[in-house]
């Protein structure tokens, strides 16, 4: 689906009611686009970057990240391995450029969503993925939100599932805000399918964007090495959502008290850390002081 609207105004409206997964051209003129690999090699220079590698190869269960190694690498090092290590795949995956990249001010500028009617998000508000084929994340249901993403280099393709299709939801490995699918997109079992339909595939193409109704599910894997921006645009429905997590993240944090061991286990790596009794309304609060919701 292409989507053309005359004004921001009109195309803000749409967004925040989309009710099915659209793609979305010629509208963001970030020069993003342009660059290529030697041009993203130049910005970020020799700083290190901190990947998620997986294999590429079959596996029973989906690559959680807990069962993924880590890897510090610079951009030069990523190309090379993208180029040579067939084995293995590289994510530089859903790193807040509020956190990462401080100081590249070609990158960080460069990012608006104005054009599509929301000026009140720039990059403080945006994530950065950079992986290499076959990179890619477990097949997923964002709880808040509605999710833009716009293709910066490479194809990335992506399997989007209504709300209501059932993928076998799990709250293991627990991620507050994500309910994960037992599924295995990236080395499937075809006999785990049965019953699965109504899948929507897009490649994404460099300066397409693709808008992500909320609680869609979700399956994305590089095609190539590829490069992406996205955001997550507030909804008056996530308030309701984040109560439903805060009591879930209170629950597991609760059941988990004093069992390091089992919190490796049973959390998604990004959670080990976090104080599951605070972690969602503490989020509430930062989203309601920085992101107007209208």
């Amino acid at each position: 689906m292409e989507v053309n609207l005359e004004t921001t105004g009109k195309l803000r409206e749409y967004i925040l009611n989309i009710q099915k997964p659209a793609v979305l051209k010629n509208i963001l003129n970030s020069q993003l686009i342009s660059w290529d690999l030697d041009q993203w090699q130049k910005e970020l220079g020799s700083d290190l970057l901190k990947f998620r590698c997986g294999r590429n190869q079959f596996t029973q269960n989906p690559q959680w990240e807990s069962t993924c190694s880590t890897k510090y690498s610079n951009f030069t090092e990523f190309l090379e391995s993208a180029k040579s290590n067939s084995h293995e795949w590289w994510y530089f995956d859903y790193k807040h450029l509020n956190q990462w990249l401080l100081n590249k001010e070609n990158i960080q500028n460069n990012i608006t969503w104005t054009n599509l009617g929301f000026p009140e998000l720039n990059q403080s508000h945006s994530t950065i993925w950079i992986g290499s084929k076959g990179a890619h994340t477990p097949c997923h249901v964002d709880t808040y939100g509605c999710n833009i993403v716009l293709q910066v280099f490479g194809r990335k393709q992506w399997l989007l599932f209504p709300p209501e299709e059932n993928l076998k939801p799990a709250r293991i490995p627990f991620e507050e805000s994500s309910i994960y699918s037992k599924l295995n997109f990236f080395s499937p079992q075809i006999n785990k399918f049965k019953g699965v339909f109504h899948c929507h595939k897009v490649t994404l193409n460099p300066g397409e964007i693709l808008v992500v109704p909320n609680k869609w599910w979700h399956y994305v894997e590089n095609l190539e090495t590829a490069i992406s921006v996205n955001a997550w645009i507030p909804l008056p429905q996530d308030d309701f959502e984040r109560v439903k997590e805060g009591i879930a993240s209170i629950f597991i944090g609760k059941a988990l008290e004093h069992k390091n061991q089992m919190k490796e286990i049973l959390l998604n790596p990004n959670m080990v850390e976090v104080n599951l009794m605070q972690c969602n309304f503490k989020t509430y609060t930062d989203m309601q002081q920085s992101v107007p919701m209208w």
